[in-house]
This record gives C-alpha cells, sequence and structure tokens, in this order.
C-alpha cells in the first residue's frame, strides 16, 4: 500500500511512518514546507492518515486531500477529537467522492518502535464509507499482531469518551497546578514527599499532563465538550463549598457513593 502520513516529522507521525516502512508499504512522509505536498501525496497513496496539529487545522487539511484523492482510496485522522469545534470534516464530500473516512485514536501516545507500545492500548476506531468493512479489516491485519485492544465507536462517540478519559484529567490537573501555586513552595515538595498513593497519582497525573502542555491546550481549545465539562465542574465545585459551609453530614458520602 502507499500511505502518506501527513504531519510525518511529529511524534506519533515518525511512529507511523516508521511502522509502516517496516510492515513494507510504500511510505510517502509529508511535513510543512517539505517538497511532497499534501495534495501530490494525496493522490499517489492509497491512504492519507492526518496526525499533526494544530487540531483546528484537521478539517481543513481533509477537505483538501479529499479533492484529490481517489475513489476507493482511505482517509484516516488520528488526533485527540473527532469533531474539532473550529471545523468540521465535510462527511458529505468525502462520501460523495467514494472515500471512506476512518477516526482512528491511540489512547497513549505511540512511542518509536511503535510496536512496543501496542500491546494493550486502547484504540478506538469509527469508520464511514462503503468500503469500511474491507478498510477496517486492513487496519486490523496491520495492527493486529502487536495486540491492541480495538474499541468500534459510532461517529461521534469518541468525543464524548474522550470528554471523561481526557478533558476532565486535563482540567482537573491545571486546577491542582494553580493550587500548588498558591502555597510556598517548599510546602508543596513536602507535601509530595509525604503524601500517600492517591497524591502520588495525582502528582503523576500534572506532570504527565504538564509534559504534553502543547497537546493539552490543543484538546481543551477544540474539544466540542471543554465547555460543558467546565461547567459542570463549576457547578460540583459550587455545590461542594455550599455542603461545607452548612457542615451538611452525609451529603459528600452519598455523592461518592452514589
Amino acid at each position: 500500500m502507499r500511505i502518506a502520513i501527513i504531519g510525518a516529522k511529529g511524534i506519533v507521525g515518525r511512529a507511523l511512518v516508521e511502522y509502516f516502512d517496516r510492515l513494507g508499504h510504500q511510505v510517502i512522509p509529508v511535513e510543512r514546507n517539505s517538497e511532497m505536498t499534501l495534495e501530490k501525496a494525496a493522490s499517489l497513496a492509497d491512504i492519507t492518515f492526518i496526525v499533526t496539529l494544530p487540531i483546528e487545522e484537521v478539517a481543513f487539511l481533509a477537505t483538501r486531500a479529499a479533492r484529490v484523492m481517489r475513489p476507493g482510496s482511505l482517509l484516516m485522522h488520528g488526533t485527540s477529537i473527532e469533531r474539532p469545534v473550529t471545523g468540521e470534516i465535510d462527511m458529505s464530500h468525502v462520501l460523495a467522492r467514494k472515500i471512506t473516512f476512518c477516526h482512528l485514536h491511540f489512547h497513549f501516545r505511540p512511542e518509536i518502535p511503535l510496536m512496543r507500545t501496542l500491546f494493550g492500548q486502547h484504540i478506538t476506531i469509527s469508520m464511514q464509507g462503503a468500503d469500511a468493512t474491507k478498510w477496517r479489516s486492513w487496519i486490523l491485519e496491520q495492527l493486529g499482531p502487536s495486540q491492541p485492544v480495538i474499541d468500534d465507536l459510532e461517529p461521534g462517540e469518541h468525543d464524548q469518551i474522550t470528554s471523561l478519559s481526557q478533558v476532565v484529567h486535563m482540567v482537573v490537573a491545571l486546577l491542582v497546578a494553580k493550587i500548588w501555586g498558591v502555597f510556598p513552595q517548599p510546602v508543596v515538595r513536602r507535601a509530595m514527599d509525604i503524601g500517600g498513593p492517591p497524591c502520588r497519582l495525582l502528582i503523576r497525573s500534572v506532570l504527565r499532563v504538564g509534559t504534553g502542555a502543547r497537546v493539552t491546550e490543543s484538546i481543551l481549545l477544540n474539544h466540542p465538550l471543554t465547555l460543558k465539562i467546565l461547567d459542570a465542574m463549576l457547578a460540583a465545585l459550587q455545590g461542594i463549598r455550599s455542603v461545607v459551609l452548612a457542615r451538611q453530614a452525609g451529603v459528600l458520602i452519598d455523592q461518592l457513593l452514589g
């Protein structure tokens, strides 16, 4: 297969280039300002896989690729968000050209070599198009030997899931980092040293989000449910504050056990 990787020098892109090359496919890497343009690569490829940042550019890049892709080919995008708020992929245009569309998301950032991080990794896939069954089988054939966990989703379902699996913990990490800033650094460091497993897990979450700060910001600015999660958190915090002020015994227990 001829596979165009759009965003070939990024973390995910580099892993995919190496992986598909190792499997014997003809990989066409595309990056900003490279001689190989997106349109040229997409017109040559059987598969065009978009794994680039910023997320808000995905719909624009997918539209450009779809204009030149051949009928029967596969258009994929692998960002954390299926339908960014800044623009949706024109699916009617993609499907009218008899192109199959797939959103494929690695739920833990793949490393090089990709095979090392595929085992047990959750990968969500949603497919649309007349050749969806054929292309899904091809994807499983490529990834299956490394035994990831493939989760088939309906179009649009992915963003509901990641609002809980990604957005919530990213916002919590930002809140914790802000709260740490209120206390003197020696107190924060001492608390980290003394704190038990729940504290350590929270620290790990904050540090992980911080090391991927650019991705975190892009997800929170573009996820269609970020504001819904923030509103729910604000309401929850206000509710907890009211309970604490009134010293209402049992209410917080009911919420935790509910």
